[in-house]
């Protein structure tokens, strides 16, 4: 977690009503709209409402355990890694939606201008990577005892790399001095 200041954070909240509006005209069944933290209560609670529903609309054990998995790692890569702002509130949100055939989980969160760079390094190296490479890639990163200030080694995105078989993608936008606004979508099926 990180703290910064900035005078120009209703930004993030336009982004998520932008990223919400535009999901409602397409044809999707939105499951899942929360703007805020992601703390562990918080998750929890959210995760056990979308558990029922996925077995509910009579997916599979297996799918709903990976999806879960996803939506884990999902909130905890906002809440150990997103970027605070001057109030200390994350300004974070997450979307779930089904189409036809697939579900996706659209996520925000702040983080850091002087971040944004290595990020974009970070998933240039994975997007385009093969799931033996993500394999590979996952495992040597586990070995190699490189970690960050917040404790992380980059194992999250190869996470969720790996468990959505390669089909997400970011976009980092700044906002300011202080902040830009990092959102992933992820495709599961």
């Amino acid at each position: 977690m990180s703290l910064a200041t900035s005078k120009k954070l209703a930004i993030p909240q336009d982004i998520y009503r932008d990223r919400l509006r535009r999901c409602v005209d397409e044809p999707s069944t939105v499951i899942l709209a929360h703007y805020g933290g992601f703390c562990t209560n918080t998750t929890d609670g959210l995760l056990k409402v979308f558990e029922n529903t996925l077995i509910g609309n009579g997916e599979k054990r297996s799918f709903v355990k990976r999806f879960c998995g996803l939506f884990i790692e999902v909130a905890q890569n906002m809440c150990i890694h997103g970027a605070r702002d001057n109030s200390g509130l994350y300004q974070s949100f997450m979307i779930i939606l089904r189409d036809e055939n697939q579900y996706r989980i659209v996520s925000g969160n702040l983080v850091l201008s002087h971040d944004r760079d290595r990020l974009n390094d970070k998933f240039a190296e994975i997007e385009n990577l093969s799931q033996d490479e993500l394999h590979r890639l996952y495992i040597e990163t586990l070995s190699n005892d490189e970690f960050s200030t917040k404790g992380g080694a980059g194992l999250g995105l190869l996470t969720i790399a790996r468990k959505s078989e390669g089909s997400f993608t970011h976009h980092i936008e700044p906002l300011d001095t202080h902040f830009s606004y990092l959102t992933l979508e992820i495709i599961i099926q």
